[in-house]
């Protein structure tokens, strides 16, 4: 899945390199807009607090909402993204550790913070719960088929949808992730940074790795913590 992955992130890239040519500004900046929207809901809110870290239960509306949304932003499936994710957290900063800047480098881990080459089976054991449930083994299954769906369903719509809710979004989430991962853990641990923050809603990110199954991100003026608490139930 991870050589499929890197062949997905290299077309995401073309495509966002093709909007400077095909957009308008109007419709770059619309675009621009809606891919921070939809990204930090499929990477910061459903991939990172939700399917991760379990930091809130919501109803079954919105787990599927947030299933899809968490799919079509490109950061793998739920099963590979918690495997890399969890493993990262046991060994953060330290050697085995599959998105740290200091044994990695930091352009290798913005570029592709997931990909080490020790990725994949072996590490799936960190996503156990998941490997459980078959709406995630589903998913893992036919990750790439999905994505194909959703880029033709647009494209038969309007080229301009491919731009606004596929390649934006998951742009802002393979970058965002990027930045998050890189930026906030160099040289070699992790530490708050209040630009990632503002750009991309996860920069507190040494709170995060001490309180990791908290969904409020503790900085002024983060949408993020409002969709939460709108769309979270009471129980939890």
């Amino acid at each position: 899945m991870i050589k499929k992955m890197k062949i997905l992130w290299a077309l995401l890239w073309i495509g966002l390199i093709s909007s400077f040519f095909f957009l308008t500004l109007e419709q770059w900046l619309i675009c621009l807009i809606l891919g921070h929207f939809l990204g930090c809901i499929g990477q910061v809110i459903a991939l990172h607090r939700y399917f991760v870290h379990r930091a809130f239960k919501t109803n079954k509306f919105w787990h599927y909402f947030l299933m899809y949304i968490a799919v079509i932003v490109g950061s793998g499936s739920t099963i590979l993204y918690k495997s890399a994710h969890i493993k990262h957290h046991r060994y953060v900063d330290k050697e085995g550790d599959p998105h740290s800047p200091k044994y990695i480098g930091y352009w290798k881990v913005f570029f592709g913070y997931f990909f080490a080459k020790e990725e994949g089976k072996k590490s799936m054991i960190y996503a156990k719960d998941l490997l459980r449930d078959n709406e995630h083994l589903f998913i893992h299954k036919h990750y790439f088929k999905i994505h194909a769906l959703h880029f033709l369903t647009l494209l038969m719509i309007s080229p301009i949808l491919v731009y606004a809710l596929y390649i934006f979004p998951a742009m802002y989430s393979i970058i965002g992730a990027g930045f998050v991962n890189a930026s906030c853990h160099y040289p070699e641990e992790a530490k708050n940074k209040t630009w990632v923050t503002l750009i991309f809603a996860d920069g507190q990110h040494k709170y995060h790795h001490e309180n990791p199954a908290e969904w409020h991100i503790p900085f002024p003026y983060i949408w993020a913590n409002t969709f939460i608490k709108l769309i979270k139930s009471n129980q939890h």
